[in-house]
């Protein structure tokens, strides 16, 4: 699932993702529990996952804020990062 956001501009969307248009940008990994993130850009859902329950959730793409980590003006920004293996298609 994707909200509507400026990384995803252009890009078909926003709601369900297109699996034959995405499979090669989204990866099949998630971010889960650790660090929150301030904005969720893409949510992942797995359905009839091979675990107990069959059901498995999390993030592809995020992005963080690190104004709110840091008191130091001069270490604050923002962050975006996704689960995708880059050095695969390097």
């Amino acid at each position: 699932m994707a909200r509507p956001h400026p990384v995803l501009a252009g890009l078909p969307g926003p709601g369900v993702l297109d699996w034959d248009y995405y499979d090669k940008v989204v990866s099949h990994e998630m971010f889960q529990g650790a660090l929150q993130p301030d904005e969720a850009i893409v949510a992942a859902f797995a359905v009839g996952y091979c675990l107990p329950g069959g059901y498995d959730s999390g993030i592809n793409a995020r992005c963080l804020s690190f104004r709110r980590r840091t008191t130091d003006p001069e270490h604050a920004g923002i962050c975006w990062t996704n689960t995708r293996p880059l050095i695969a298609y390097s």
